[in-house]
């Protein structure tokens, strides 16, 4: 398992002219160096707000992108309607981004979702509409593979929590129920694909998040050549974490077996009622842990903590490091971002 060595808080806005404002709700992916920022929420305007308001904050616009060896953010439009609550996936050739929605007005905690995919081409830089039988989905949590498949599940449709697993074969979607959360979906886990096969499900809520019961306590893997579901073991209740992957080998006599963490940071896992600095109560309970956990052994291991409590917020693998950014905690939506530098294996 990786070492946590240190960490570093970083406000990656300081001295920047050019900065983005902190959200959450938004999709980051890694290209390259590069770290792509899109959507989600931001603060609300006024004081004393209830989780209710800041869940009404305003859709941030365009694509934020952050050069991880420059520590420089550059600011894009993009073609298509702002949204929080996507998901977005990429590989060598495209950058895909799938459903979302707006704020619902009567109830801001939930979406009026899209349906809709667009597809960017690497290579001619254009962005395009992919118009085929796209679920209105939204707070799903999606993975792609080596064939371009594209593995959606859980989250919130126009109906409520969904309880499918969507896939995106190129062409158009293929539904399937998600028979471990059949009864009352999921939303606010996360979804890991190792050996380019096996996706690990971890965390999220099968009900409401300020109900302990509701939460997923396993780890759950999906086996995409099968399509069979297995209870690989316990797992930390939380939802609105991030995970990230580290791909690792382990040889054993002439053979090279995958070792591969999961690196989970943040969340949420409901505690008591807190105040802010500006004296709003929250039902506290946003965590500032990392884990690791082993695909191999299925062992867990904490390796340390954020310097901030975060959830909904994101984290991206480059180069050893984790880069952490925005997410929320008891009405801060943070603008600050943090490195976490990762060790050798033990």
């Amino acid at each position: 398992m990786l070492q946590l060595v240190s960490f570093l808080l970083i406000n990656i806005l300081n001295g920047l002219s050019t900065k983005p404002a902190g959200r959450m709700f938004h999709n980051c992916i890694l290209d390259k160096k590069t770290i792509l920022m899109l959507g989600g929420i931001k603060k609300p305007p006024g004081t004393n707000r209830t989780c209710l308001e800041d869940s009404s904050g305003e859709i941030c616009e365009g694509m934020w992108k952050y050069d991880t060896q420059e520590n420089s953010w550059l600011h894009e439009e993009i073609g298509f309607p702002k949204r929080r609550g996507s998901s977005m996936v990429s590989n060598d050739k495209f950058i895909y981004v799938h459903g979302g929605g707006v704020a619902n007005v009567e109830n801001p905690i939930y979406s009026v979702p899209f349906s809709d995919m667009w597809r960017y081409t690497k290579k001619n830089g254009m962005w395009m509409e992919i118009k085929t039988n796209n679920p209105d989905i939204y707070l799903h949590q999606s993975i792609i593979n080596a064939r371009g498949h594209i593995y959606s599940l859980g989250g919130f449709d126009s109906a409520g929590k969904s309880k499918f697993l969507y896939i995106f074969n190129g062409e158009t979607w293929i539904k399937e129920n998600a028979s471990p959360f059949m009864k009352n979906g999921i939303w606010g886990h996360t979804m890991t694909i190792v050996d380019d096969r096996y996706i690990y499900i971890i965390g999220g809520t099968c009900g409401n998040p300020t109900d302990k019961a509701s939460f997923n306590k396993d780890v759950w893997t999906y086996d995409t050549e099968t399509k069979k579901w297995n209870l690989e073991c316990g797992g930390i209740p939380l939802y609105g974490h991030t995970s990230c992957k580290v791909l690792r080998k382990l040889k054993i006599g002439d053979v090279l077996y995958s070792n591969d963490d999961i690196i989970i940071t943040g969340g949420y896992y409901p505690t008591k009622m807190v105040k802010n600095q500006e004296g709003a109560e929250h039902l506290g309970g946003t965590v500032d842990n990392i884990y690791g956990f082993n695909t191999r052994t299925r062992m867990w291991k904490y390796m340390g903590k954020l310097v901030r409590p975060r959830e909904f917020h994101s984290a991206i693998l480059c180069d050893e490091k984790l880069f952490v950014f925005g997410g929320y905690h008891i009405g801060n939506f943070w603008e600050s971002g943090e490195v976490v530098f990762l060790g050798k294996n033990s």
